[in-house]
């Protein structure tokens, strides 16, 4: 007995410092909770705002050579020798593309969500048609052929829309637009 009540005074110092541990523990426990949930929203905000930040991407056809492309849209088409086609991704929403040479387009129909081409000073307006546009912006001319479908030709400078129809092409040279009758094929 005297050896029991000797082993009990002996663990009651531990039994309190296990105790306090526990109180300690239990205390700093809720801020560390609360402090790493903090820490990872914030790193995963993180990640997430530079996968949503604009990328640009290009298409590039070499000199003596055709490149077929597919935008993320649907869209097709196909750019003829030593021209460039870029556009930011994302690229659902807002459907811009920047060319610069000459390409043949196949625009998937989105009424919601205009088609944009924009070359040198002027943009042509798409919603769901086939056309050649040709801008080459060292010639300082653009020429639209549209073989089926609408699309509305802007001069940025001066703000002129055109609207060209289907068997039209319009010719943008020196400031000055005039339209005639071909045949797309």
């Amino acid at each position: 007995i005297i050896r029991k009540n000797e082993i009990q005074k002996s663990r009651r110092p531990f039994q309190r410092f296990l105790m306090l541990y526990r109180k300690a523990a239990a205390i700093l426990l809720l801020p560390l909770i609360v402090a790493g949930g903090f820490a990872y929203s914030i790193l995963s905000n993180r990640d997430r705002t530079v996968a949503d930040k604009p990328v640009i991407s290009s298409v590039y056809a070499p000199m003596g050579a055709r490149v077929s492309f597919t935008l993320p849209d649907g869209s097709t088409g196909m750019l003829n020798s030593g021209s460039h086609l870029s556009y930011s991704l994302p690229f659902s929403e807002n459907r811009q593309v920047r060319l610069e040479g000459e390409a043949w387009f196949e625009v998937f129909r989105d009424e919601d969500h205009t088609f944009q081409i924009s070359s040198g000073n002027s943009t042509v307006k798409v919603l769901g048609t086939s056309f050649n546009l040709s801008a080459y912006p060292a010639e300082n001319y653009v020429e639209v052929v549209l073989q089926k479908g609408k699309v509305e030709f802007t001069d940025n400078k001066d703000l002129n829309n055109v609207t060209v129809l289907p068997s039209e092409r319009l010719i943008f040279k020196d400031g000055k637009t005039s339209k005639s009758v071909v045949d797309p094929a």
